[in-house]
């Protein structure tokens, strides 16, 4: 979210507009690049990427103020940030709010939703997620009132209405977008080597939280039972989370510290090399994802991806040069398809070099904010004052 929150902020900038951020305050060192604004920075809140009820009331109490000191034409909210600024904006600028996933389309009360958790784990989850469920009712209240909605899949959409019901008016589909200067694409060879993997050997790459949620352990299950079949496979499980300590036991244990590299959490300066060197990229998330953001990553590096058939994934996947989806919880399923990944034979220059360009047009930072920027100019004209854009907007 951070990244998407600057590829939005130096997008919008490089287009000609005025930008200034509402935010937490900035760690001391940043895990991105710095943020710059060409209009203001102003932090609210106690500690650096912590939105919680603190920030909300200040944002509450100075956003109105703030916005009119600055001149603002439209207010961009990320997530749950609109419900805060709603109702001090109100009859001020426009206010145009993205949602990213639903308050229960990324947690595992998700199951609950579709009864498949028992009446105690039901319990237990609420309790987890409390200021959730505490938060819900003004949530969906949020929803139905808001005047302009942004959404990055259908699968959203559809999430919302099952949630909340129906709301007016109809949200807006801008799929994500990112710079693509962060994934320049290097000597595939060159960095091949650098990760230990020959030219004739097979590469399966997966990167993120290591976490039950993830599906790492499936991922890693169904390689173990091709492993002895296929000599010349390898995988790499990138990432840092609670159940990588577990997922190395188990590759000491079957003998397989050779085949199987765990490095631990990738840079973001390191991650597309390691995207590119991939001769799979898999997903095998067990949620409810609001798009899949890393899939798409992979596919700007001219990687086809194997993930599973849940939340937003068929959107992202939406056409057989960019891979194929499986059905998530399912071993069998993901045994075969790595099997027929391992067993095919090795793919054209030229096939990776479409994919790599069709996703590099349908992913660029360029295309978001152009659509961005028309739902910006659509709210400013339903405005009570149309204000028309221009290359001074704020």
């Amino acid at each position: 979210m951070e990244w998407h929150s600057q590829d939005i902020v130096e997008g919008l900038i490089e287009a000609g507009h005025t930008v200034s951020v509402f935010t937490s305050p900035l760690p001391t060192e940043p895990a991105l690049a710095p943020l710059a604004v060409n209009g203001e920075l102003i932090t609210f809140g106690n500690q650096s990427g912590q939105y919680d009820i603190s920030f909300a009331l200040e944002l509450r109490r100075r956003i109105a103020r703030e916005c009119q000191r600055l001149g603002v034409d439209v207010v961009h909210a990320q997530g749950f940030a609109g419900v805060f600024a709603r109702k001090p904006l109100r009859g001020g600028p426009p206010l145009v709010t993205t949602i990213h996933g639903t308050l229960w389309s990324e947690t595992p009360l998700r199951s609950e939703l579709r009864g498949l958790a028992s009446r105690g784990e039901v319990l237990g989850l609420k309790w987890r997620y409390k200021h959730r469920v505490a938060f819900s009712g003004m949530w969906k209240k949020f929803i139905r009132g808001a005047n302009s909605l942004i959404v990055d899949s259908q699968y959203t959409v559809q999430e919302l209405h099952r949630e909340v019901g129906r709301f007016q008016p109809p949200a807006t589909l801008v799929p994500l977008g990112f710079h693509l200067d962060r994934f320049p694409v290097g000597d595939r060879e060159a960095a091949r080597r650098k990760w230990g993997v020959a030219q004739d050997e097979t590469l399966l790459v997966s990167l993120g939280r290591i976490e039950e949620t993830k599906g790492f352990r499936l991922l890693l299950d169904a390689f173990m039972k091709q492993a002895k079949s296929h000599p010349k496979a390898k995988m790499i499980l990138a990432g840092d989370g609670p159940l990588r300590a577990p997922l190395l036991k188990a590759i000491d244990l079957h003998g397989l510290a050779d085949r199987v590299q765990m490095p631990g959490r990738v840079s973001m300066a390191d991650s597309p090399g390691l995207l590119q060197v991939a001769d799979y990229f898999l997903n095998a998330d067990l949620g409810a994802p609001a798009f899949g953001l890393v899939n798409a990553e992979a596919l700007v590096m001219g990687t086809p991806v194997l993930a599973s058939n849940v939340g937003a994934h068929p959107e992202v996947i939406d056409r057989a040069l960019f891979g194929k989806l499986v059905r998530p919880t399912s071993l069998a399923a993901w045994e075969r398809f790595l099997q027929q990944a391992l067993e095919s034979p090795q793919e054209k220059p030229e096939d990776r070099a479409e994919r790599m360009r069709e996703a590099r047009d349908l992913f660029c930072r360029d295309r978001m904010i152009y659509r961005l920027t028309e739902v910006y100019r659509k709210a400013a004209n339903n405005y009570a004052t149309p204000l028309p854009i221009s290359s001074n907007r704020r």
